[in-house]
């Protein structure tokens, strides 16, 4: 009987979801070892959405033992394993120069044949392809927002007041923000601006005396994306 090991992975916010739970995944593996007769040794399970392979654990360990024993990595999908075209070739190459083979069950594709990697490879660069147009699509969804006014976190900015599911300005807040750009574009520090706030007796969205480097920054940071 030949040897496997499975990976399974869930993100933080799709743990509640049954369809990519781990037990879900584990499940597809344990019926796919049953189809083909293969004996999975053991699966490596990881919860969280490493972006880049440093920060996922256990698929380094599941890669690891599928090189000591030359056997199958199976996982439920392309998705589950990798985040990047790249870190899916330096898994498929290392598998592939260890012995092993890697099986992604949702493709119903595996790496034993080339014909299986070029097939992976291309859907690996559509899924991170994907992505970052879903990043690029927030971003820019965020980005109107702001400049709408619209509330996009229970926390109202500086310059705002809060009115339904709208900010509205408040004069004084945003004479307070005009003069904190005009001294930024004068180089001067964020300890600098903070002295000329208190000195004017600008109080902060907290109603305190004190300003916070930090909280100027966040202030500036804010309006260079409406802007």
């Amino acid at each position: 009987m030949k040897m496997a090991v499975g990976y399974v992975r869930v993100s933080t916010t799709e743990q509640a979801n049954e369809g990519v739970s781990l037990a879900a995944q584990q499940k597809k593996i344990a019926a796919w070892s049953a189809l083909n007769d293969v004996n999975v040794v053991q699966v490596f399970s990881e919860t969280g959405s490493g972006k880049d392979m440093k920060h996922r654990p256990e698929v380094n360990k599941a890669i690891e033992f599928a090189c000591q024993h030359k056997a199958t990595l199976v996982c439920y999908s392309l998705s589950r394993l990798a985040r990047s075209t790249r870190d899916f070739l330096k898994i498929v190459e290392r598998l592939k120069d260890c012995g092993a083979t890697l099986a992604l069950l949702n493709e119903n594709i595996d790496c034993s044949s080339s014909m299986g990697t070029v097939v992976l490879t291309v859907l690996a660069a559509l899924a991170q392809f994907e992505r970052e147009q879903i990043a690029d699509r927030t971003r820019d969804a965020f980005k109107y927002l702001r400049q709408q006014n619209v509330r996009i976190s229970y926390k109202v900015p500086f310059g705002y007041k809060r009115k339904g599911p709208k900010l509205i300005p408040i004069q004084a807040e945003q004479d307070a923000i005009d003069l904190m750009k005009r001294l930024s574009a004068k180089k001067y520090s964020l300890r600098g601006i903070c002295k000329a706030l208190e000195k004017r007796g600008i109080k902060t969205k907290n109603n305190q005396s004190c300003w916070r480097p930090s909280a100027v920054h966040g202030i500036l940071a804010r309006q260079r994306k409406v802007s």
